[in-house]
């Protein structure tokens, strides 16, 4: 049969060539297109393209096989369910054969969403099933996200967004927006800015890794895009715990910051963490008398001043020669940090309070 046949209103069309237009349906091609490519619909312009497993939007609109080649604006037919295909190589009889992650191809193996296509007869051949498109579709927005590039991107880095142009970049610890800004593990690659890519949020899993150890956690390191296996010296970023050599199940981050602050006056001295705090230790020390307190952003403390070994519920320090003196509160928690406020300063002491915040 010659393809495409394309009827009009009132053509005489036999069982043959009716039931062929039925599971062999016409597309235009969008693109130069090879017999044996997998094919999607693309929304925006009606036409096919090549599929490829690691963008979501082509495994959402997969459509069949090409059956010859063809230009872009050409007009061809396509294979349908329960048709065959033939040309791979590879197979396993009675397995499932998936769309990968080369353009048009097809695997053995599942690409980054994992889309069963067909079920293999021989190692070279296949016959076309029809897709389970809410499954996949359910996974991948649950496990998978999209945007676009800053910068070249590898599989298996750590990605943040950036503010300023809401793209993803590789992360560094050595900054705040690029460590507490993580998003997820780099699933498909970039080339350069401004391409479309997938990574896997917080709850998926992620592969592409190299080198790791089974149950091991992950922290973002200084190097960027890369994960270390020990936390950054200033910034600890705990996002992945290892579930084979190759991948990773991707947490929720996991950030940790210590800072200290000499007091000298009463006033509120404002700090930064790069996160929003929800837990916030404090430690409060007077080296010239060896008084201390510990405390937290729940302003309750235990301490030691000259007198007393004391407990008190109104403030997160106190290392005075009395109870009434050299306090403070910690306050006005933001995204990026908190507020230290010192009262009752003894104006003989200067003092230093440690904290460490915590993410939840």
């Amino acid at each position: 049969m010659t393809y495409p046949n394309i009827w009009a209103i009132a053509d005489q069309v036999d069982a043959a060539d009716l039931n062929d237009s039925i599971y062999n349906p016409a597309y235009t091609y969008g693109e130069s297109i090879v017999a044996g490519d997998g094919l999607y619909l693309k929304a925006s312009d009606g036409k096919v393209y090549k599929a490829d497993a690691d963008v979501l939007a082509h495994v959402k609109a997969f459509v069949g096989v090409a059956i010859e080649a063809g230009s872009a604006d050409d007009v061809k037919r396509i294979l349908g369910p329960g048709k065959m295909t033939t040309g791979l190589s590879g197979l396993t009889a009675g397995s499932p054969v998936y769309l990968s992650n080369t353009a048009g191809g097809f695997s053995a193996t599942a690409g980054t969403i994992k889309l069963a296509v067909g079920v293999a007869v021989s190692t070279t051949a296949f016959i076309l099933i029809i897709p389970n498109f809410d499954q996949i579709a359910d996974f991948a927005e649950r496990n998978l996200g999209q945007g676009t590039s800053g910068e070249a991107l590898a599989v298996g880095e750590a990605g943040y967004l950036k503010a300023s142009d809401g793209k993803i970049y590789k992360t560094d610890a050595d900054a705040d927006e690029s460590t507490y800004s993580f998003i997820g593990i780099i699933q498909s690659p970039a080339s350069g800015a401004d391409e479309t890519i997938l990574y896997t949020k917080p709850g998926g899993t992620a592969v592409g890794l190299t080198g790791l150890t089974a149950g091991e956690y992950l922290f973002l390191s200084g190097t960027a895009g890369a994960l270390a296996n020990t936390p950054h010296a200033t910034r600890y970023a705990k996002v992945a715990q290892a579930k084979s050599t190759t991948s990773v199940r991707v947490l929720e981050p996991k950030f940790i910051r210590r800072g200290s602050q000499s007091v000298s006056t009463n006033t509120d001295y404002v700090q930064t963490c790069g996160f929003y705090p929800a837990k916030i230790h404090i430690r409060a020390i007077l080296t010239s008398t060896k008084r201390w307190s510990l405390g937290n952003d729940s302003n309750d403390i235990a301490f030691l001043s000259d007198t007393t070994l004391g407990y008190s519920s109104s403030h997160a320090w106190c290392v005075g020669a009395t109870a009434a003196l050299n306090r403070g509160t910690v306050s006005a928690k933001s995204q990026t940090g908190f507020t230290l406020t010192s009262v009752n300063r003894d104006a003989s002491d200067v003092y230093t309070v440690y904290w460490e915040a915590e993410s939840l």
